[in-house]
């Protein structure tokens, strides 16, 4: 048995109740750092869980700008970041992706809550409901997707299909839908429509990870075409149809990097396009902007250039000249410098 267990839950204890760490730190700062991070309750939880569970954001920065629970360690079970964004913590989530940036990846360690932990959130009235959006989902597509999810090719979809309605899902749903499968905190909040924290990630973790790109434009819905998050894109124009340059610069993300189910999300919206990039199609912007990007977003070229014919655009657009489809396919299909990924382009 730990010899410090006192000492722990009396610091749990207050920290749920919303005190500082002026008063506390006396509790656990003679305790070995080891003893800390090795205490468990019966539950499997440490204290790092419990600081979380009671939304004291000020004592998760004081664990953690005394080099309590700072990566590389990661729990067994219930990653910080993953648990605070499940729970639409906003404050606590900013805190601990500030302190552990790794944490914005995803993650296979299990969301696991004991029954206790469900029971006071359903008391509390924290158990979210489930909104179904009003955008619809490629189908065949996965109902979500995060930014360091595989980039493996999509499979074909059918020209026609519009899918199902993308949603967010009640904690409930959520805990029961969580697989062994990687996981980020970008999907977990999206999931759960929590908005607030999804802005947090995006502008706290992609817009950093991607401060180097040009962007003609960086709010939220291009940053969630970045992260390739459909389901985060979905819920913020849900809450907010995006402007007209907000709108843009997303679709333009969307070419660049080929984000298919991004794209289609956004031309649902049935804007006027014929004015974006001088008029030029957007097949030659896919092709061309691909080339560039890297072998990331070369699997996804087939399912990108379904949706545009899907929506609309012209395979045969002669204006402006030398930019024709066939010939901006053919142009840039074969990757010289990967020639692997020619095949995305002959598909």
């Amino acid at each position: 048995m730990n010899p410090h267990t006192s000492d722990i839950l009396t610091f749990i204890q207050f920290a749920k109740k919303g005190e500082t760490s002026r008063k506390l730190r006396g509790l656990i700062e003679h305790i070995p750092l080891s003893d800390v991070m090795a205490w468990r309750d019966e539950d499997g939880l440490d204290l790092m869980h419990h600081v979380i569970l009671g939304n004291n954001s000020e004592l998760v920065a004081f664990l953690l700008q005394h080099n309590f629970f700072v990566r590389p360690h990661i729990p067994e079970v219930n990653p910080y970041s993953h648990l605070a964004a499940l729970l639409g913590e906003r404050a606590l989530l900013q805190v601990l992706l500030q302190h552990r940036p790794d944490d914005y990846y995803p993650s296979k360690v299990l969301i696991r809550l004991p029954q206790s932990v469900i029971d006071s959130l359903a008391k509390n009235n924290k158990m979210n409901t489930s909104t179904v959006l009003n955008s619809t989902r490629l189908s065949g597509a996965g109902s979500t997707s995060s930014s360091s999810s595989s980039t493996s090719s999509s499979s074909s979809l059918p020209n026609n299909s519009t899918g199902n309605f993308y949603k967010t899902e009640s904690l409930s749903e959520l805990l029961k839908n969580l697989s062994n499968q990687a996981t980020s905190p970008l999907d977990i909040a999206s999931r759960a429509g929590h908005l607030q924290c999804v802005k947090i990630i995006l502008n706290q973790c992609v817009l950093k990870k991607h401060s180097e790109d040009t962007l003609l434009d960086k709010s939220d819905y291009t940053l969630a075409c970045i992260a390739d998050s459909p389901l985060s894109l979905a819920l913020l124009i849900y809450e907010q149809a995006p402007s007209r340059e907000e709108w843009e610069g997303a679709v333009q993300v969307c070419l660049h990097y080929a984000r298919p189910e991004c794209l289609d999300l956004l031309l649902q919206q049935k804007r006027d396009t014929k004015q974006m990039f001088k008029g030029m199609n957007f097949y030659h912007v896919l092709y061309t902007y691909t080339s560039v990007q890297g072998a990331s977003s070369y699997p996804k070229l087939a399912q990108t250039t379904e949706v545009l014919v899907k929506h609309g655009h012209k395979v045969g657009a002669k204006v402006p000249c030398r930019t024709y489809p066939m010939y901006s396919l053919l142009t840039h299909a074969f990757c010289f410098h990967d020639y692997s990924n020619t095949q995305y382009y002959i598909k």
